[in-house]
């Protein structure tokens, strides 16, 4: 079975302590928001399984966008393909935007996105919110993966300036 990794925002979906919400449009506003399309698509990144060493692979891909600007938590909900399906949503390969050569070809985009079909993408991640089945990797694990990987990432001249660059910089001169 495949699965796939989604970076969220959790104070904009349901939570756990939260009134169940028997329906995605009771959600907030702002969890709509947190799913950003581009081109009726949404990016996701294959995981081999739900195990700490495939899910730190997916969060190394998530964070070595030349985009990330900052060095912070993560907090991901993992899904299965089966769970894509329920929701007919189909998925395409694509280059993903990171710096780690290997792992670009972990992307995937969720394509043809509708309405209907964001309603589904809303349920898998509120069912999921509001079960707290969502996972997080602290600031301090993120920089051990990138510490653990580094060797991995091609320029790090690439990624935008900002205390992510910085941050990588001190890395790379520990090494």
């Amino acid at each position: 079975m495949k699965y796939y990794i989604r970076k969220i925002t959790p104070s904009k979906f349901p939570r756990p302590e939260d009134e169940y919400i028997s329906s995605v449009e009771n959600l907030q506003a702002d969890a709509v928001g947190d799913i950003r399309t581009s081109r009726n698509t949404l990016s996701i990144w294959e995981v081999d399984s739900h195990d700490d060493i495939s899910l730190d692979d997916g969060v190394f891909a998530l964070i070595t966008s030349p985009a990330q600007s900052s060095l912070d938590k993560v907090d991901f909900i993992i899904f299965s393909e089966q769970e894509l399906e329920k929701y007919n949503l189909k998925l395409i390969r694509t280059d993903g935007d990171t710096l780690v050569n290997d792992l670009k070809c972990k992307h995937r985009d969720i394509i043809e996105l509708t309405y209907g079909s964001m309603r589904g993408i809303l349920e898998i991640i509120s069912k999921k919110t509001i079960a707290g089945d969502y996972n997080r990797r602290t600031k301090a694990q993120i920089k051990k993966i990138l510490e653990s990987n580094f060797n991995r990432i091609e320029d790090i001249d690439r990624f935008n300036e900002g205390s992510f660059l910085n941050e990588l910089k001190k890395i790379e001169q520990s090494l």
